[in-house]
């Protein structure tokens, strides 16, 4: 099993970044190469489904997930299934004084002997784009709160 692990503090509310992090058309500005976001049930919810359309490194492919567990707004998870390997993704967000601290925790079994081979470079490449992703959130949803506190 390969590990990802990213943690940031973000000047908004638990309840905004919460919202930033489930919404669809909000996930699609700051997850970097997600295409597509089709809910295939309503949710949030525990159970709901999902497929994504990802381009990352030139190769388009989908995936389909599942949220395992949801307690809005301090945490959920995120089960993805593809041909060749399996993740959870574990969000977890703690609220101080206006400021969110967000970790997530990803944690992905590579299936297939050569995905297993090249498990190691896919995970660097993966905290890389984490970490860029997190960034991304952040700068976008604390100019959402700086909007939302001038209106």
């Amino acid at each position: 099993m390969q590990r990802n692990e990213a943690e940031i503090s973000i000047d908004a509310s638990q309840e905004l970044v919460f919202s930033w992090l489930t919404e669809p058309e909000l996930m699609q500005r700051w997850i970097g190469g997600l295409l597509e976001f089709e809910p295939l049930d309503p949710g949030p919810a525990a159970g709901s489904r999902s497929r994504q359309t990802l381009r990352v490194k030139g190769q388009t492919f989908s995936l389909d997930s599942v949220i395992t567990a949801l307690e809005s707004p301090d945490a959920f998870d995120v089960q993805v299934e593809h041909r060749g390997f399996e993740s959870t993704s574990r969000y977890r967000l703690e609220e101080h004084d206006g400021h969110t601290h967000l970790a997530v925790t990803i944690e992905t079994t590579y299936k297939l002997f050569a995905n297993r081979l090249l498990g190691a470079l896919v995970t660097r490449e993966a905290q890389k784009k984490l970490a860029a992703d997190l960034q991304r959130l952040k700068e976008l949803v604390e100019a959402d709160a700086q909007n939302r506190d001038r209106s």
